[in-house]
């Protein structure tokens, strides 16, 4: 783990990565839960205003030793999420852009 106020390439640690391939449009967001790392994507620039790629994906720690699992699919902008034991929980916006609402999920 980085210690904060060191770049990426230093203070000790030798970061590597995790998971690669990310669909970089718009924000991502992470969270974990100490046994799996769960994050946003969303696959379409939102430019498009093609709604309804975006995803939220986990993979086990400390490696992510098999393919990344979409626990959601068929989300127009995936924000902030949190975990608990049971479920992932995050914001998501509709089309218009103007109505936010909160979901869950199981894990």
């Amino acid at each position: 783990m980085l210690e904060a106020g060191c770049s990426k390439s230093g203070c000790g640690d030798n970061p590597t990565t995790y998971v690669s391939g990310l669909a970089g449009y718009g924000h991502l967001f992470m969270a974990s839960d100490g046994q799996s790392l769960y994050w946003t994507e969303v696959t379409t620039p939102p430019a498009t205003r093609d709604f309804g790629h975006g995803l939220i994906r986990k993979c086990r720690i400390p490696t992510c030793d098999a393919e990344p699992t979409t626990v959601v699919s068929g989300l127009n902008t995936p924000g902030p999420l949190v975990v608990d034991d049971d479920y992932v929980y995050w914001i998501d916006v509709d089309a218009t852009g103007d109505v936010g609402q909160i979901w869950r999920a199981g894990k």
